[in-house]
């Protein structure tokens, strides 16, 4: 584990100034180092050629040649630090010998590399830190090509650790009617808005027992936010999805 003083992070800067947020895995010490040092190198160029930008522009000695000059480099500086926050807050997820042994997973193989995600996962109470990198490579199970019986486990472990941060992986799965429910059972217990979302955004393109699924999902949730949504769905022509609607809305209501 890193020292507390290269735990700080500017990944929060990152967010406050960008409100786009990027998957955060584990770091590697001098790539962490040498990507931040980097990163603080831009910053203070920036600050530094703002204000020399601000002299020149208010000097009459000065001529314009030497005005455009800074004020490229102050452009240049600004995509630096830009370019390099990005790379740093969005860290590929790495997976570790336990997760590698999931991937190929199928029924009937020893349930072994299973007990132990799900060990280290009880075990994760509490620890902020390793409860997210087990959800991130929970997450990326989902993206690569691995076994359904894999992608079904993620899905039951992100019940457990899902977070905001999981619910674009999850929403990739609803293109797929073998994985849509697996996908909606996730989100039903990740407590974040973008999780309404993601299952409102599914029901467009959605048909049959997996429509159903996702609205039964979205009353679950008793989601406020997809109200407009499900309404329309109250008079669908068939009767499943009807009644499946205004199931949820009466939830909602309550």
């Amino acid at each position: 584990m890193l020292p507390f003083f290269m735990r700080i992070d500017l990944r929060n800067l990152w967010l406050t100034c960008f409100p786009i947020d990027f998957e955060l895995s584990g770091y590697n010490t001098i790539e962490w180092f040498v990507r931040h040092c980097l990163i603080i190198y831009f910053m203070i160029k920036y600050f530094v050629l703002s204000l020399q930008y601000l002299y020149l522009k208010g000097g009459s000695m000065k001529t314009a040649h030497d005005r455009s000059y800074l004020k490229w480099w102050l452009l240049l500086a600004i995509a630096g630090m830009a370019a390099l926050m990005m790379v740093s807050c969005s860290t590929p997820v790495e997976f570790d010998a336990d997760f590698q042994k999931l991937m190929t997973y199928t029924f009937g193989d020893s349930r072994e590399p299973l007990m132990v995600i799900q060990d280290r996962i009880r075990a994760s109470y509490g620890d902020a830190e390793e409860r997210l990198n087990l959800e991130l490579q929970l997450a990326e199970l989902l993206k690569i090509e691995s076994s359904w019986e894999c992608k079904d486990f993620a899905c039951r472990q992100l019940m457990i650790v899902g977070t905001k941060k999981s619910v674009k992986a999850l929403s990739g799965l609803f293109g797929n009617e073998k994985t849509a429910d697996m996908a909606r059972f996730a989100l039903e217990k990740i407590n974040d808005p973008s999780a309404d979302k993601a299952l409102c955004d599914a029901l467009e393109g959605a048909s049959g027992k997996t429509l159903v699924g996702i609205i039964n999902s979205l009353g679950e949730r008793r989601s406020a936010s997809s109200v407009s949504a499900l309404e329309g769905f109250a008079s669908n022509a068939d009767s499943d999805v009807a009644k499946a609607a205004k199931d949820a809305l009466a939830k909602i209501d309550n």
